[in-house]
């Protein structure tokens, strides 16, 4: 017959209340085991999926491109047509199933590239600033800022042109970017016969780049300015 606990001598009871804590214990140890598991394996399935998924994605950045590169060479206006057409069938696939992708990245460069050789100043500059706007620090960031101000300047909006390069100039990394950035916003002031500005920008450009190629072209820019007035 069974004692009963206060039967027990107190030895016994401490033994039963630590089998006891043990046994629970090891249910705890079983629920995080069980739990780890689950997380490794769905952890394991979303990493494949994304992985899968970035792969399809630069399958149709590829596709895209090499698209972009076939009409770029194609001679024949009809079969250039019907690659344009593709290209924005391609591009378009990324902007809705890839969004927020390196895939729409390139897929945005690649219609811009298009619009701007197809002489579409605003869509072109739309494109490029797009890039900028969704993907401020990526490398092709300033590069696309850059092609964006040459769109506005091409219709003539030197405001949105000098936007543009003020960009490249307060947000890009790099710095490779930003003396040609200097140069082209006094070079756009020039333009706009503000020679203030322009001589402002110049000289920041001297300042900051002294060894770089488009200071040359700023000092050049300074003495015109000062000859002319």
């Amino acid at each position: 017959m069974a004692r009963s606990s206060s039967d027990q001598t107190p030895r016994q009871r401490v033994l039963d209340a630590l089998v006891a804590l043990i046994q629970r214990g090891r249910l705890v140890i079983l629920a995080v085991v069980i739990g780890a598991i689950v997380f490794v394996l769905v952890y394991g399935i979303w990493s494949q999926l994304a992985t899968n998924r970035a792969e399809t994605a630069a399958g149709f950045a590829e596709s895209a491109e090499k698209s972009y590169e076939s009409w770029q060479n194609e001679t024949d206006p009809s079969k250039k047509s019907d690659l344009e057409k593709t290209i924005v069938a391609q591009t378009n696939q990324i902007f809705t199933t890839y969004r927020g992708s390196y895939a729409e990245e390139r897929a945005l460069f690649i219609r811009g590239s298009l619009a701007y050789a197809d002489k579409d100043w605003k869509q072109a500059a739309g494109f490029f600033t797009r890039i900028a706007d969704r993907f401020p620090t990526s490398y092709l960031a300033p590069v696309s800022l850059s092609d964006a101000a040459a769109a506005e300047e091409e219709q003539g909006n030197l405001a949105g042109a000098i936007a543009d390069e003020k960009r490249i100039t307060t947000s890009s990394d790099i710095s490779a970017e930003v003396p040609e950035a200097l140069f082209m916003i006094g070079r756009l002031y020039e333009r706009q016969n503000d020679a203030t500005n322009a001589k402002t920008y110049y000289n920041d450009l001297i300042d900051q780049y002294p060894s770089s190629g488009w200071t040359k072209l700023a000092r050049d820019r300074i003495i015109a300015l000062a000859v002319r007035s």
